[in-house]
């Protein structure tokens, strides 16, 4: 009769020399390929994520825009006049400040007001337009502009000027970087795109 031992590490690395034993787990070569591969595709996913979150603010700002022409439009249609606006700021155009903001959203405790004595609420802002001071604002912070069609001709000056738009009233903003830029040289995200 024969007895054999269970375990014996000599019995074992002959195993392994002559490739009987299984391997199980991955080897440092295997896993730091892996951590290599993924890193590669990490390093091209974020500039790609930078790029989709650029474009769906400057979508956003196009929609605010539009939203802002859409409420001067019905404040217009109400009252038969544009809203009251403060001197033309040096980028040609009024702004979408917080005094702006409350005669279209008149606050529900507000006594009435001559510049909208129905308090109709002709904009309600949504989530990250408002700033801390009551300014509407594009998803960078930067109030809006607008100009409105005084002259009643139908045309309005394009912001970088050397063309006209045809419209009643016209808003925008710029993107954050075009900032210092003279008017010419700015990217415009407006209403009329």
């Amino acid at each position: 009769m024969k007895f054999y031992r269970l375990w014996s590490p000599n019995r074992d690395m002959e195993a392994h020399r002559r490739g009987g034993m299984k391997k199980y787990g991955f080897t440092l070569i295997e896993l730091m390929v892996v951590i290599v591969i993924l890193g590669i595709l990490l390093a091209m996913a974020v500039p790609a994520a930078g790029l989709i979150l650029k474009k769906a603010k400057i979508a956003q700002a196009r929609s605010d825009a539009s939203v802002v022409v859409g409420s001067m439009m019905k404040y217009r249609l109400e009252y038969n006049r544009w809203p009251p606006a403060k001197a033309i700021s040096a980028q040609n155009g009024y702004e979408t400040d917080k005094d702006w903001m409350e005669i279209m959203n008149p606050p529900p405790d507000a006594a009435r007001q001559k510049d909208n004595f129905h308090m109709i609420t002709f904009l309600t802002p949504g989530p990250g337009t408002l700033d801390d001071v009551g300014n509407y604002v594009d998803p960078w912070g930067q109030v809006f502009l607008y100009q409105v069609d005084d002259d009643g001709d139908g045309m309005i000056d394009h912001p970088a000027g050397g063309s006209e738009l045809r419209a009643q009233v016209i808003a925008w903003t710029t993107a954050p970087e075009d900032k210092n830029k003279p008017p010419h040289e700015k990217t415009y995200i407006g209403s009329w795109e």
